[in-house]
């Protein structure tokens, strides 16, 4: 996938075997990482040489070693990432006679980030297959188990390659894998040490588990506390300890993370208004349930919550992460100069609404509907960054704007619709949940979906759920159906929106006339195939 040091695994297999006494090749089978196809590194061992093993011919130079691998004809597989394996599988490599090893952790590409809801592949699909194909499959989450001992993500690799020297998958000794590391004289030390993770890992057989313990609730909170400034943490960390604690264990890890969120993007009292709300819910949801209502409604909140004004846009064109960034990708080094352009085309409302009601008035007055002001800023010069930090501060009075006032408008719309559907069915107050989903972007494609969500829950969900009630079915599964139906239309992309509107208009139309309830379900499932 690029950046996760497959090269480097290879070389060490391939230095391990050589100095194991074994004849090797290896070859990268190039792709383009996620923009089109993964590359892969392929190696072939002849073992018939080795000191304690036959020897099939009498001339090393006879050997004709295969440049691409043969499906079905593979040994063992290594998988830095688990939709890797998925790959590697549905190519035909694995076969009963295959060891495959593989972390579980997940780096989703660009196809499965694209769609708005959903495209993610499926891990349980992967899991089948390395049933139905694999001999034996050993996996577990390097990733977490190099973060859990203070490791960066690459030494995901050699985890691996500890794994395959404790699996003894290779007639290989553990030193002869130390001393290719040595000696390929990369970060030897870091590696060495997730080696020996690797190596313990099997030997305490956690890896048939395929699970790492998770980290503790409190190790997450000191974690994230330490991101903030300084006289935030301890606030912070009363805030996610014992108030978080009043809420159900299903929820704790949502709200934390969520409560983190807000008081980065703002301060504590914005975190602490964000549980008030979701304390709103939870008291209309069930124990029986999971307390899933409260869970859907808190991540939506605080997505909602964190919308990207010009304040926002400002911090993170100011941040200093962001100069890091650029410097690495750049290839920057330490003392020379880069200059940074930024151009900005705010709509003149988005602009302005970060004022006060009335002097957003008296600018719209000015500025009429939503026209777009042009600049750019040398963000490496002084005015240039100072304007920025400017527009940063200005987040110390984000409550006080306009731009606020219409957001949190929103929020209390939608909070009271969950709690509204919750209460005449569990399901429907998920499904209206989860239309927080639908919100993306800035601008006027926030705008746009914004409205989207509102007609959702107002306009759909709404009347069909009380002209159910009306026919007397007893339940609601018809606006479960619909509105499970239109949420896809509406994230599907353009024109989504118009066709749920057609969707629900029709299905109305037969509840109020004689075909009824039954005609509704009919053009209910004539269209859920016509999608597919």
């Amino acid at each position: 996938m690029g950046g996760q040091g497959s090269a480097l695994l290879a070389d060490w297999l391939f230095n391990a075997a050589q100095q194991a006494g074994y004849t090797a090749q290896t070859v990268g089978l190039p792709g383009l990482s996620q923009r089109g196809g993964s590359t892969s590194y392929y190696i072939e061992v002849l073992l018939s040489t080795g000191p304690d093993l036959p020897v099939a011919r009498s001339d090393d130079d006879d050997v004709m070693f295969c440049h691409f691998p043969v499906p079905g004809e593979v040994d063992i597989i290594l998988a830095q990432e688990f939709l890797e394996l998925g790959r590697a599988l549905q190519r035909g490599f694995a076969s009963p006679s295959t060891a495959i090893i593989a972390s579980t952790h997940r780096v989703y590409s660009l196809a499965e980030k694209m769609p708005e809801s959903g495209g993610v592949a499926s891990d349980e699909d992967i899991r089948r297959l390395v049933a139905e194909l694999a001999g034996h499959f050993t996996g577990f989450d390097a990733l977490a188990l190099a973060r859990d001992n203070g490791l960066e993500e690459v030494t995901v690799n050699a985890i691996l390659l500890g794994v395959v020297s404790a699996s003894e998958v290779l007639p290989i000794g553990e030193g002869v894998y130390r001393e290719a590391i040595r000696r390929t004289g990369v970060a030897v030390d870091a590696n060495l040490s997730a080696f020996d993770l690797g190596c313990k890992y099997v030997t305490r057989k956690e890896t048939s588990e395929d699970r790492v313990t998770p980290r503790r609730r409190d190790d997450r909170i000191q974690e994230l506390s330490a991101q903030l400034p300084a006289r935030t943490r301890r606030r912070f960390i009363s805030l996610a300890t014992s108030e978080v604690a009043e809420y159900a264990p299903q929820l704790q890890d949502t709200l934390v993370e969520a409560c983190y969120l807000l008081t980065d993007y703002q301060d504590l009292s914005y975190a602490s208004n964000f549980l008030s709300a979701v304390n709103v819910v939870c008291s209309v949801d069930s124990r029986d349930r999971g307390y899933e209502l409260s869970r859907l409604f808190a991540a939506g909140l605080a997505s909602l919550m964190c919308y990207e004004d010009v304040s926002q846009v400002a911090r993170f064109k100011t941040s200093q992460r962001r100069f890091v960034g650029i410097r690495k990708n750049m290839g920057i080094q330490k003392g020379q100069l880069y200059e940074v352009t930024d151009y900005f085309s705010p709509e003149a409302d988005e602009l302005f609404s970060m004022l006060p009601p009335l002097a957003h008035r008296a600018f719209s007055a000015v500025f009429r509907g939503h026209a777009v002001l042009r600049y750019r800023s040398r963000t490496t010069q002084l005015p240039g960054f100072l304007l920025l930090l400017m527009m940063t501060g200005m987040r110390r009075w984000r409550r006080r704007s306009r731009r606020y006032g219409r957001e949190a408008d929103m929020w209390r719309s939608f909070q009271e619709a969950v709690v509204e559907f919750a209460r005449l069915d569990y399901e429907l107050g998920c499904l209206a949940a989860r239309s927080a989903q639908m919100v993306k972007g800035y601008g006027a494609i926030r705008r746009r979906h914004i409205e989207a969500v509102r007609f959702f829950l107002e306009e759909m969900l709404r009347p069909l759920a009380y002209q159910e009630m009306a026919t007397g079915t007893g339940g609601f599964l018809l606006t479960i159906l619909v509105g499970q139906q239109a949420r896809g239309l509406i994230l599907g992309g353009e024109g989504g929106l118009e066709r749920a509107k057609g969707l629900v208009a029709g299905v109305l139309r037969d509840l109020h006339n004689e075909k009824g309830y039954k005609a509704a379900l009919r053009r209910l499932s004539t269209t859920t195939a016509a999608t597919k």
